[in-house]
């Protein structure tokens, strides 16, 4: 009797496995490391990829440095030159060969003539870096992505 109770719970764990269907998974991997352009654009000053605004990024010290909390300025303006303000700026970023972003969450605030205070970026090693601003303003959402060679 113990026998058939084994062989029947046995048969019951096999076949219930079996029986339900196979589901894909919905878990996506994270982004894979990428390798670094030959020809790096290091350009501080760029049109937004939706081509909304020119945004500047500029570090408030320089050389840029290492392991130390920095401020910088981000100036946005309409493409035809036009400074923007009371817009949602964020700012977030990364090393795209290390595939990790940055140690820190950086704090944005508005100030006059279209720039924006950036507090709290900080850089954990030498290398490529990209730093992603996103602008929200009137319904719009854009971003341009910039990168550093850090050493």
């Amino acid at each position: 009797m113990r026998n058939l109770l084994r062989f029947a719970l046995a048969l019951a764990l096999l076949t219930g496995g079996c029986a339900a269907p196979a589901q894909p998974s919905t878990t996506t991997q994270p982004n894979a490391a990428v390798t670094r352009p030959a020809q790096l654009d290091t350009s501080t000053t760029q049109m937004s990829q939706v081509g909304s605004y020119r945004i500047r990024l500029t570090p408030d010290q320089e050389p840029v440095t290492i392991s130390t909390l920095q401020t910088w300025t981000v100036h946005v303006e309409t493409a035809d030159g036009q400074a923007v303000t009371g817009a949602t700026v964020s700012v977030d970023g990364g090393m795209p060969e290390h595939n990790h972003g940055l140690p820190t969450k950086p704090l944005v605030t508005a100030g006059a003539d279209g720039d924006y205070r950036v507090e709290g970026i900080k850089f954990q090693m030498p290398g490529w870096w990209t730093i992603t601003v996103t602008v929200e303003e009137g319904g719009r959402r854009d971003s341009a992505t910039f990168n550093l060679l850090l050493n």
